[in-house]
């Protein structure tokens, strides 16, 4: 990154000095040279001052630097343009300071030096030069060429916004906007972004547009942040295109137009706006303003998420995941997942979960499941909370059944090698009933059961009896019933005692 980055992207900007000293200036050649640039006759301007460079004045020296720099009337070359310019500012010409400097800056004509620019921008700046001061000002900003001072960056960016510089005033309300340099004060902003923009620029107008939009530093109004955004999108600037794009498609400040929504953010999008690209591909998700089409909306959530944007990564995932516009691809689904997750997105974070749940797209892992539900949940995300209970609710089910295999182990060891007469009857019970390691089982189950009885067993010999009274696996014998029911009650088992009371009164009306 080099200073020039923040300063004119070209010299073409700086303007033609026309005068450094009256002699020159009151000049017929001078005169004529300027008169002859005005109506782009190159050949006549070169013409006219050259003699005058050669005789070391710095103002022709700096005009035909410009002229070799910008390739005008002559073929364009750095290195000519770098020795004019030398020659104009060792003499103190302020503009010739200015674009070395930028010269130095990028390394055009001459090895690229960073502290050389500062220092050529210091004494064009020292003589208010707005364009060095700005420069001197983003130089100090980024720490490029001197030792970054925020402070120092602040009072540069001023001196040249208060000589009207549109570039300088909006970083100047950039300055207060964010507070370096300077303490935060977005009223301040506000005044110095409202000087650029009515310069027309587009950076500035954006950043109005947001202040109304948001009443930051203003009273809110969406009305004017529309107007705001409208200037600076006419002139291509994304970030405008993309707020405008949003407010038409909510009907905020403008009346609601699905389709112009999405003219404005397919412009934004087009030149990389991520946030534009993700929503795009909402709008062709949805049908807003376009016809719906999964396939061009999977192809710009592609693109927003390859440039990191969360919130299109967890949607691409939601693509893969359904095949909804591409190929139904579980890794793939859990790549764009974990990228989404791992910057805080909730959504992602329960997805990744659950995949790890599932075993969908990545090996089956309890604990992974169990960590990315728990971040979702952190975020108040309702679903990821319930899937945590969902889970609990399994361990708690497993638990239930490895101790039903802890049992089952030692009543089966017992009721086949000790022939005891509990573990019968529990073992009777468990493939009467059906468990995880004892599926129902009739036969089984009155085997079991009648081994425990016959040795007494009287909660076996109460359990056998309602088996054969209800006919449940085995044919239906109220006899043999009703006799095991008398064994088990005569051990005093209460529960068989009780149905006796009950079936014996049936069982003699019906005799008589």
């Amino acid at each position: 990154m080099t200073i020039s980055t923040f300063i004119r992207h070209t010299l073409v900007a700086i303007p033609l000095v026309v005068g450094f000293t009256p002699a020159l200036y009151a000049s017929t050649s001078f005169q004529q040279g300027l008169a002859a640039y005005n109506q782009k006759d190159y050949a006549t301007a070169l013409t006219q001052w050259q003699p005058l460079a050669e005789q070391g004045d710095p103002v022709a020296q700096y005009n035909l630097g410009l002229m070799y720099k910008n390739g005008l009337g002559v073929n364009q070359d750095d290195k000519q343009a770098v020795s004019l310019y030398q020659k104009a500012a060792t003499q103190g010409n302020a503009e010739a300071q200015y674009a070395l400097g930028f010269m130095y800056a990028e390394g055009r004509g001459i090895e690229k030096d960073l502290a050389q620019a500062v220092s050529l921008y210091q004494k064009a700046a020292k003589q208010n030069n707005m364009e060095a001061q700005y420069a001197l000002g983003s130089a100090y900003r980024k720490g490029l060429g001197v030792e970054k001072d925020l402070k120092q960056a602040f009072y540069w960016y001023q001196q040249a916004a208060l000589q009207g510089d549109f570039y300088a005033q909006y970083a100047l309300g950039s300055a207060y906007r964010f507070g370096y340099g300077v303490e935060k004060d977005m009223k301040e902003a506000v005044n110095w972004y409202r000087k650029s923009a009515e310069q027309n620029y587009a950076q500035a107008q954006s950043s109005l547009g947001y202040a109304y939009e948001y009443g930051r530093g203003v009273e809110k109004d969406e009305k004017q942040a529309a107007i705001w955004y409208q200037k600076a999108a006419e002139q291509g600037e994304k970030v405008a295109q993309y707020a405008l794009g949003k407010l038409y498609l909510k009907g905020k400040g403008v009346q609601q137009d699905d389709k112009q929504a999405v003219y404005w953010l397919q412009k934004s999008a087009e030149q990389g706006s991520s946030i534009a690209q993700h929503a795009l591909g909402q709008a062709y998700d949805n049908g807003s303003g376009v016809a719906k089409d999964p396939k061009q909306a999977a192809m710009w959530y592609q693109k927003a998420a390859e440039q990191g944007d969360s919130s299109a990564q967890y949607d691409l995932g939601v693509k893969y995941s359904l095949g909804d516009g591409v190929e139904k691809d579980d890794k793939q689904a859990v790549s764009w997942y974990q990228k989404s997750a791992d910057q805080g997105e909730a959504d992602a974070q329960y997805a990744l979960g659950f995949m790890y749940h599932q075993g969908r797209g990545v090996e089956q892992d309890i604990k992974q499941a169990v960590y990315w539900y728990e971040k979702a949940a952190e975020q108040d995300l309702e679903i990821a909370k319930q899937a945590l209970e969902i889970i609990k609710a399994e361990n708690q089910k497993a638990e239930q059944k490895a101790e039903q295999r802890a049992k089952s182990i030692p009543f089966y060891e017992q009721a086949t090698t000790q022939n005891s007469a509990e573990a019968q009857y529990e073992l009777g019970k468990m493939y009467h009933l059906g468990s995880e390691f004892t599926p129902i089982d009739d036969k089984q189950a009155v085997s079991w059961l009648e081994k425990s009885a016959n040795q007494g067993y009287k909660q076996a010999q109460y359990y056998l009896g309602e088996i054969y009274y209800a006919g449940n696996g085995v044919p239906q014998n109220k006899q043999q019933a009703i006799s095991l029911w008398e064994q088990s009650c005569k051990q005093k088992y209460q529960d068989a005692c009780d149905r006796l009371a009950m079936v014996k009164p049936a069982s003699n009306k019906k005799s008589k």
